[in-house]
């Protein structure tokens, strides 16, 4: 059916399908006085129609509204999700690397409308801008023009929590509108019988006060799992997918190519502006950075809009927003032939103004979605306060939309910013303009505030003042709990030692102590605390984020810890959490336990001490680091020998650690530590027929010398809610480094120098 050309007939043509399918057989269930096949195809056209007008035409700044979705789509591909995970970094700061390394695979990009077209359940992931919305919106269309067979509906989950109701009262409420009058009858029997395609949009748009999110996660895997004939498609953004749905399968936005990226810009040039479009992707080639944020749709879509033919492009992302915008206000009043002057006398630089307050000030309330009279309400009272302007509200709101679509009536009465991403800058901008500094502080560790605190870096000429801000509001986050002080005061003094770079070191030893911090049961599974897990993993990252050319194959803790984590020998019921973006890939279930701690000791405690001199560091320096990283992985080999005993120990285990013990042997003598080199010696190694006993006497032993001459294998016994603490902390750490990488800053060095430094130092 060509939906496109003719919408009226192919959504009657879809009614009829879903009579014959569906429609028959429920008024044969449920019949019903006066209701026929006429009347019921009427109701099921008011609801296609309905769907068809919310989901086929694009609010598309700078080109008006009305535009219909075909015109400027452009493929879309998905990829597996650990594929897709393990190609991320922060704001893909080294775009696809892995720890610095190039990834050679990077997976199969699998066509978006055929997965979506075969697969029953289907968690779609991907970065602000990636076009989830636009994506399941084709989705439905095809639906519409029966490419796929189910009844499609469109639901933007952040109407569901401001409606206070289910997704299932959702979906009844809906079909009343349409017309069927045993709407809860129909709702429950297209659940049952296969007949829905319920596309799910924004689940990260859904608060999370009062559990509204938490809400309806349970919903959806309730649906999920009551109803398994329909089919489910939900999207969320990277950064807020933070909890699993069991049965689902997991795929995330592949960035554009190329190709897609040539289709786009063609398609949004066209027609009669084909001269510009190839100029325009002729300039976009020959930058990399440029190139690098168009492959993400949203951040291409402002980058057409922001070209100019001479000029050329802007350089950052919060410069592309900021052309975007002055070009919407300035085509605002060239469309009215009115120079500098707006609807009430309002000048361009004003009318940002007055957006970015209502951004900010709705952002701050935890709102997306912004009730119209309120709004009116602000509008006029802002003003008639700053600009002594009396200004029609209703009006004024109207014409931003028609004319500009950064604001959009999203339901009647109610508006949005055209994306998240523009309430996010725009809020930003209002922070950074009126210098409200202290309003970010208790925001750091809120993945909702992310996107608003790295374009907040990028804004100043110098934000320096933003990041000593941003560093002072970190250390009072732990400032009063002095055992994470404490932690963060050896941390230091350990990285001391390592010379360049120290906040990357830094980083690392927390990483090795919280590797070490890790618990056993006395069964001898895993009982890891999931949260001092990722605070691990993010110490882990945050090390590399600061000294990429710190190689990956030091990372054996990490892959210790997953290979432990995802043998289900240890622990059956573990399931991993998405974050980091670098977890390494789950280890196959046939490996022994044998065989996994001897792969990881031949992998990593061997084979790859070489490359520790590889780096930017004075020998001595990289030897007392290679001692200590190389000390602590020992340990904790030898703690889960302690706990696991005969059954892991073998000869080719006592042969690694025999191997270990020589290159330990030898770091000592090349870093001139005699005490250390004699303590280990004096260390009796355990054979292929330790016993328990054996190995628990060697785990104390060698615990009791990396104490003693290295500082190491201390037991700082952090709760759980300083672990939570220190998991925030360290998040934010980590954010901050983005911040500091997007940042213009005279002095760099000084600023990177103070990250995981104590409070007071």
């Amino acid at each position: 059916m060509s939906l496109f050309n003719d919408p009226a007939s192919t959504i009657r043509e879809k009614a009829r399908l879903l009579w014959e399918q569906y429609g028959r057989s429920f008024l044969q269930i449920h019949p019903i006085n006066g209701w026929d096949q006429n009347r019921w195809q009427k109701a099921a056209v008011n609801d296609l129609t309905y769907q068809y007008n919310r989901v086929s035409q694009l609010h598309i700044l700078g080109r008006g509204p009305g535009e219909t979705l075909a015109k400027l789509y452009t493929q879309v591909y998905l990829m597996e999700e650990h594929v897709a995970f393990e190609r991320y970094g922060n704001d893909k700061m080294r775009a696809g690397t892995w720890m610095g390394r190039v990834t050679t695979h990077k997976g199969e990009r699998l066509d978006g409308l055929a997965l979506a077209s075969t697969q029953s359940r289907l968690y779609i992931l991907g970065q602000p801008g990636a076009g989830k919305t636009t994506f399941l919106k084709r989705i439905a269309l095809e639906a519409m023009a029966d490419n796929i067979p189910q009844w499609p509906v469109f639901v933007p989950l952040v109407e569901v929590a401001q409606s206070t109701q289910t997704v299932h009262g959702f979906l009844t409420a809906q079909f009343a509108v349409a017309g069927f009058i045993n709407e809860q009858e129909l709702t429950q029997y297209l659940l049952q019988e296969y007949c829905l395609l319920l596309l799910l949009d924004g689940l990260d748009e859904v608060p999370v006060e009062q559990n509204q999110r938490l809400q309806i996660i349970r919903e959806i895997q309730q649906l999920s799992d009551r109803y398994p004939h329909i089919r489910l498609l939900v999207t969320c953004r990277n950064a807020s997918a933070n909890h699993q749905f069991t049965g689902m399968r997991y795929a995330e936005m592949a960035e554009f190519d190329e190709l897609q990226m040539e289709t786009f810009i063609n398609n949004w040039f066209r027609p009669g502006k084909a001269e510009i479009a190839v100029t325009c992707y002729q300039a976009l080639k020959q930058s990399d950075a440029l190139r690098e944020m168009a492959r993400e749709p949203l951040l291409l879509t402002l980058l057409c809009l922001a070209y100019h033919p001479e000029k050329g492009f802007p350089s950052r992302r919060a410069g592309i927003y900021q052309t975007a915008i002055e070009g919407l206000l300035r085509d605002w009043d060239e469309k009215r032939g009115v120079t500098r002057e707006t609807i009430a006398g309002l000048q361009p630089n004003q009318i940002q103004e007055l957006l970015a307050y209502l951004a900010y000030q709705t952002f701050s309330d935890g709102h997306q979605l912004l009730a119209g009279q309120r709004l009116i309400r602000n509008i006029e009272s802002y003003c008639q306060r700053k600009f002594n302007q009396r200004v029609d509200g209703h009006q004024w709101l109207k014409q931003v939309e028609a004319n500009t679509g950064l604001l959009v009536e999203y339901l009647h009465g109610v508006y949005a910013f055209a994306h998240l991403t523009f309430h996010e800058y725009l809020a930003a901008w209002w922070i950074i303009e009126k210098e409200s500094w202290d309003v970010f502080q208790p925001h750091l560790a809120n993945p909702r505030w992310s996107e608003v605190l790295l374009l907040m870096a990028e804004l100043p000429l110098d934000a320096t003042l933003y990041l000593t801000l941003f560093l002072d509001a970190m250390q009072q986050m732990v400032a009063a709990d002095k055992t994470i002080t404490a932690l963060l005061q050896w941390g230091a003094i350990k990285s001391a030692e390592s010379g360049e770079s120290p906040p990357a070191f830094r980083a690392f030893y927390i990483n090795l102590y919280l590797d070490l911090a890790l618990k056993f049961d006395l069964d001898g599974a895993l009982n890891f605390d999931r949260t001092l897990e990722l605070s691990a993993n993010h110490a882990f990252n945050l090390a590399f984020d600061l000294h990429p050319s710190l190689d990956p194959d030091l990372a054996i803790d990490l892959k210790l810890r997953a290979f432990l984590a995802h043998n289900p020998l240890f622990d059956p019921s573990y399931v991993p959490a998405f974050n980091p973006p670098r977890q390494v890939s789950r280890v196959a279930p046939t490996f022994t336990i044998t065989q996994g701690l001897t792969n990881v000791l031949a992998q990593g405690l061997t084979g790859t001490l070489a490359q520790v001199f590889t780096l930017s560091l004075d020998l001595a320096l990289a030897s007392a680091f290679a001692i200590d990283f190389l000390l602590s992985m020992v340990l904790r080999v030898a703690q889960i020998l302690a706990v696991r005993g005969a059954k892991v120990m073998d000869e080719n285990v006592a042969a690694e650690l025999r191997k270990t013990a020589a290159q330990l042997d030898q770091f000592c003598h090349s870093s001139n530590m005699p005490d250390l080199q004699v303590a280990l010696a004096t260390l009796p190694l355990p054979t292929a027929n330790a016993n328990n006993t054996e190995l628990e006497i060697f785990a104390t032993r060698l615990q009791e010398i990396a104490r003693t001459y290295r500082d190491l294998g201390h037991e700082w016994n952090l709760s759980h809610l300083q672990v939570s603490l220190l998991k925030r902390y360290l998040e934010a750490d980590r954010l901050f480094v983005e911040c500091l990488n997007r940042a213009n800053v005279p002095d760099r060095a000084a600023i990177e120098n103070q990250i995981l430094l104590p409070p007071d130092m």
